[in-house]
C-alpha cells in the first residue's frame, strides 16, 4: 500500500457513515476505528489486486474506485479516494 496518510479529524465516527457498519454499537465501532488508520489514495493508485491476500478491511469514506476484471483484476482509485484501513477482527 502506498499513498499518503491523512490527518483524521472524524476518527472512528467517520466509519458510522458506511452502510456496512451503520448498525454497529458505538463501542464496537469505536474499537474498529481505534484499530484502523486513515489513508488517502491518489487517482490511479491500485488499492488491491486480485489474488493478493485480504488482510485488511478497507472502508471507502469518500471518493470512487473502479474494479477492473481484465488484465490483472484490481481495484483502483478514481480521483482522490479517502478510506480507513483496519485489520480483520
Amino acid at each position: 500500500m502506498s499513498g499518503s496518510v491523512s490527518s483524521d479529524t472524524a476518527g472512528w465516527r467517520s466509519l458510522a457513515g458506511a452502510p456496512l457498519l451503520a448498525g454497529l454499537l458505538h463501542e464496537r465501532l469505536r474499537a474498529l476505528g481505534e484499530g484502523s488508520w486513515p489513508y488517502e489514495h491518489p487517482a490511479g493508485q491500485v488499492m488491491h489486486r486480485a489474488g493478493d491476500p485480504a488482510t485488511h478491511l478497507v472502508v471507502l469514506l469518500r471518493g470512487r474506485v473502479s474494479a477492473d476484471a481484465w488484465g490483472g483484476s484490481s481495484v483502483t482509485a478514481c480521483g482522490t479516494a479517502r478510506a480507513r484501513w483496519t485489520r480483520w477482527l
